[in-house]
C-alpha cells in the first residue's frame, strides 16, 4: 500500500513539473474579481502564490493550503483601482482536529454613477442628469481543507456572487442578480525546499448552478480556469543554500482558462525575507487584453514589502495593470495570527497519553531501597 502511495506521489509531482515548466496551453481569463488579487502580500509577487499559500489567503487562491496554517489567522486588504473603484477583501482561517475551515469576501465598488437622459430641442440635445446610482459586486467564500496524507493536502471553496446597482427601476430594472460557483485545489511538497500547487477555478457546469443569474433571468457563465503553481525555497532553513537568516522563496504559477481560446499566463514573484521583521518582494503579472490584433498580453511589474511585529503582519504592494500609469494601484494588507492554545493543550495531552502508553509497555525493575513515595522512583527505575 506504502510503495502505492510514493508512486503516486513520484507521478504526480513529475505532472506538476512537466505541465508547469513545459505546457504553452491557450485559455481565457475568469471574469472572478478575486482574480484581482486577496492579499498585498500575493499582489506584490504577481500573484504566484498557488504553491505557497499557508495563511488565511488559501481561502481565496488554493484552500489546500489552509491545512499549512497552524494559528487562527486573520488578513485583510483595501485598495483602490482606476481611481474609481474600492477593492475590498477580508479572510479567517481556522485550523481544527477535523481539517481547517475558511471564510472569506470580497467587494469592488464604486459609487455616484450618473442616471441621465437625453432632452431634445430645436436647438441641439441635452443630457439631463435627474439621479445616480452606486454599483458593487462582491464574492463570499467558504472553504475546508484537510490532509490527504504526510505530504498531500486537498481543499474546496464554495462561492456566492452577487452584483447589482442600488437603482434598480426603469432602465436599470433587473439590475442585480447572484450565482454560485466552486473551487477545488491540491498542495503537494515535493520536497523541503520545493512545493506545487493545482486549482481549479469556477468549475461547476452552467447546467448545474455554475452560472450568474440576473434580475431580469438572463444568464451568464463564470468562466473557469486552471492553475498550477511551485513555490521554490531557495535561501533559508531547509531550503537550497543557506545566508545567515535570510529566507528566498521564488514562486511561478501558470493560468490557463477552461473555456475558449487565450494565451496562456504566467504569474511570477520573489519574497526576500531579509530578517524576521522586514521582507522585500517584486513580481510579474501577466494579463490578457484585447487589441486591433486580436488578444496581447501585459506584463504588469509588481513590488511591495513586508513588516512583522509579534503576531501582526503589515504588507504593501505596488501593481501594475496595462501601460497606463493612473492604472497603476496600491494596495494595503493587515494580518494577524492567534496561537491556539486549545491546540497546543491538545497536543499535550496526546504526548502524555503516548508516555503513558510506553510506561504499561515497560517492564521497570524494582529497587527494594528505593520507597514508592520517593520523589525520584521513576527516573531511577528508567
Amino acid at each position: 500500500m506504502f510503495a502505492i502511495i510514493r508512486t503516486m506521489k513520484r507521478i504526480l509531482g513529475l505532472i506538476l513539473f512537466l505541465f508547469l515548466f513545459f505546457t504553452n496551453i491557450l485559455f481565457a481569463i475568469s471574469s472572478d474579481i478575486g482574480e484581482v488579487g486577496v492579499g498585498a502580500k500575493p499582489l506584490s509577487m504577481g500573484r504566484g502564490y498557488i504553491g505557497y499559500a499557508d495563511d488565511a489567503t488559501s481561502v481565496f487562491l488554493n484552500p489546500a493550503g489552509l491545512v499549512d496554517n497552524k494559528d487562527i489567522s486573520f488578513i485583510s486588504m483595501t485598495g483602490r483601482m482606476l481611481e474609481d473603484v474600492t477593492y475590498v477583501s477580508m479572510g479567517l482561517a481556522v485550523p481544527s482536529p477535523i481539517g481547517a475551515i475558511g471564510f472569506g469576501y470580497v467587494s469592488a465598488s464604486t459609487t455616484g454613477i450618473p442616471l441621465t437622459t437625453l432632452i431634445s430641442s430645436t436647438t441641439e440635445p441635452t443630457v439631463n442628469q435627474y439621479s445616480s446610482t452606486d454599483y458593487a459586486s462582491s464574492i463570499i467564500y467558504f472553504s475546508a481543507g484537510k490532509e490527504v496524507s504526510r505530504n498531500i493536502s486537498a481543499g474546496w471553496t464554495f462561492k456566492l456572487f452577487t452584483q447589482g446597482f442600488s437603482e434598480t427601476s426603469g432602465s436599470l430594472e433587473g439590475g442585480n442578480g447572484s450565482g454560485i460557483d466552486l473551487d477545488l485545489g491540491i498542495k503537494y511538497k515535493i520536497r523541503n525546499w520545493l512545493s506545487a500547487g493545482l486549482v481549479f477555478q469556477n468549475i461547476l457546469p452552467t447546467n448545474y448552478y455554475g452560472k450568474f443569474v440576473w434580475g431580469t433571468g438572463a444568464e451568464e457563465p463564470i468562466l473557469s480556469a486552471a492553475k498550477l503553481g511551485t513555490s521554490a525555497k531557495l535561501v533559508g532553513d531547509d531550503g537550497l543554500y543557506t545566508f545567515g537568516i535570510q529566507k528566498v522563496y521564488l514562486n511561478t504559477d501558470l493560468e490557463m482558462g477552461l473555456e475558449g481560446s487565450g494565451p496562456g499566463l504566467w504569474h511570477m514573484g520573489l519574497d526576500w525575507q531579509i530578517n524576521p521583521i522586514l521582507a522585500v518582494r517584486c513580481g510579474v503579472d501577466q494579463q490578457a487584453r484585447g487589441d486591433s490584433s486580436g488578444v496581447a498580453i501585459d506584463n504588469n511589474l509588481s513590488a511591495g514589502i513586508g513588516i512583522k511585529y509579534l503576531n501582526f503582519n503589515f504588507d504593501y504592494a505596488y501593481h501594475q495593470y496595462g501601460g497606463l500609469s493612473q492604472n497603476a494601484s496600491h494596495f494595503f494588507s493587515l494580518s494577524f495570527a492567534a496561537e491556539r492554545r486549545g491546540l497546543k493543550i491538545n497536543e499535550i495531552l496526546k504526548q502524555k497519553a503516548i508516555e503513558t502508553q510506553i510506561k504499561k509497555t515497560l517492564i521497570l525493575p524494582n529497587f527494594t531501597d528505593v520507597l514508592s513515595t520517593h520523589w525520584a522512583k521513576d527516573a531511577i527505575e528508567y
